[in-house]
């Protein structure tokens, strides 16, 4: 599976991320073509490319499949669920990784999500007061 090694960067599963097709094509080493399937590796540190290895890596990424090539230079990549990065190989300044599925957990309760909806919600309508119009 092509690897796309990130830092500093909000992946989301289940959306859509453009990618110019100059930086597809020098992370993954090849053309973007419709149906390619990727995976996204979350980088420890902000290193080098040339300089990422094996340990640069967190154990869990986020799946994609490229939805569209772009003669207008951009790459649209549909994420899907989150994987776990079992071994990653870095040769030639090539990444590659093998991973399994990740199930998605609950994390909160019903309850808790509630409250915490309720605080995000009302958070923004505090802070919409201060502008014209909210």
């Amino acid at each position: 599976m092509l690897t796309i090694p990130v830092y500093d960067v909000a992946v989301i599963p289940h959306a859509t991320i453009y990618l110019s097709r100059e930086y597809y094509k020098r992370m993954t080493g090849v053309e973007a073509k419709a149906g390619a399937e990727v995976v996204f590796l979350f980088e420890k540190n902000d290193t080098p490319y040339n300089e990422l290895n094996a340990d640069s890596f967190e154990a869990i990424g986020v799946s994609g499949e490229v939805t569209e090539s772009n003669v207008n230079d951009y790459v649209a990549i549909k994420t899907g669920d989150r994987v776990n990065v079992k071994a990653v190989t870095v040769e030639n300044h090539m990444i590659s990784a093998e991973t399994t599925e990740r199930p998605d957990l609950d994390d909160l309760t019903p309850d808790e999500e509630k409250a915490a909806l309720k605080r995000v919600k009302d958070g923004l309508l505090n802070a919409l007061q201060y502008f014209q119009g909210g």
